[in-house]
């Protein structure tokens, strides 16, 4: 590994706490910044290696387990069509996953299940000016809906303190690609979305990416890579990442979507987060 658009037609208000609804949303202004592939060779991928890795790491979820319970995740969170946010200790799976996944998470939706979430216990309060990175491998099962070009098809999230609004990062796939997306309700009115890479189901994908936090456009970084290499670099979404409401906070494993496209499955691990590339990316 080497170191370093679709106009929505409706989106959805998240909580952090129990209920949730299904909000009617519009695209508005998009952010800034430059796609492009950047690989400074297997030196400075082993210097970075060497600098301690493993202590810059702040969490990494233990796929070993039997479920997302023993895995280190908190609370679990279900959500069948436009109901009410269910909060449970019931574990999210953890199997024996194909596509030389190995163990993993198994988010598996039900017909009219819109969300199967499970957070972290560490790592996710994100305050104004951190740096910060974050991991998570996913395969779509061949029940997912690739092709289809609805966007909310949430894979994994950042999201923002307050109650009301849709994150201000979002990775969702759809008309056979990865794409980050945010900004909807945002206090600014001012939303983003970015193609990353083409995907297809049944194959394993490795993504990391590192994030400034800040409220505004010019004081908030997103970059991405994806299998080793960094397809995203120093991109400033319009709407900020905190939206100025205090800290934000990673959701960690995530299966988020139009309750219409269920049921489906996706297959997650290598879920991790650290205050550098390495920390997560050498795992």
């Amino acid at each position: 590994m080497t170191d370093p658009s679709h106009p929505v037609t409706g989106r959805r208000a998240l909580l952090r706490g129990a209920t949730a609804s299904v909000a009617a949303l519009g695209l508005g202004a998009l952010g800034t910044g430059t796609a492009r592939a950047r690989t400074p060779g297997p030196n400075a991928r082993r210097g970075a290696a060497r600098s301690g890795a493993a202590a810059e790491l702040l969490w990494a979820a233990d796929f070993s387990a039997a479920d997302s319970n023993a895995a280190g995740f908190g609370n679990v969170q279900r959500q069948y069509e436009d109901g009410d946010i269910e909060n449970s200790r019931d574990p999210v799976p953890v199997v024996d996953a194909p596509y030389g996944m190995g163990r993993a998470g198994e988010l598996h939706l039900v017909e009219g299940q819109m969300r199967l979430e499970a957070a972290p216990q560490e790592g996710s309060d994100l305050a104004d000016g951190t740096r910060q990175f974050f991991r998570f491998d996913f395969a779509l099962g061949p029940d997912y809906p690739l092709d289809q070009d609805n966007s909310f098809c949430l894979l994994n999230q950042i999201h923002h303190a307050g109650n009301d609004g849709s994150p201000p990062l979002e990775f969702d796939v759809y008309s056979n690609q990865l794409a980050i997306r945010g900004g909807w309700n945002s206090p600014s009115g001012r939303t983003y979305e970015e193609h990353i890479c083409e995907v297809v189901k049944e194959q394993r994908y490795s993504v990391v990416y590192g994030l400034t936090l800040g409220s505004g456009e010019s004081d908030s970084v997103i970059d991405v890579w994806v299998d080793g290499e960094q397809l995203l670099a120093d991109y400033h979404p319009a709407c900020g990442l905190t939206y100025g409401q205090g800290p934000a906070y990673w959701k960690g494993m995530t299966m988020y979507c139009d309750p219409s496209l269920s049921p489906l499955t996706v297959y997650e691990n290598n879920i991790a987060t650290g205050t550098t590339y390495a920390s997560v990316a050498e795992l």
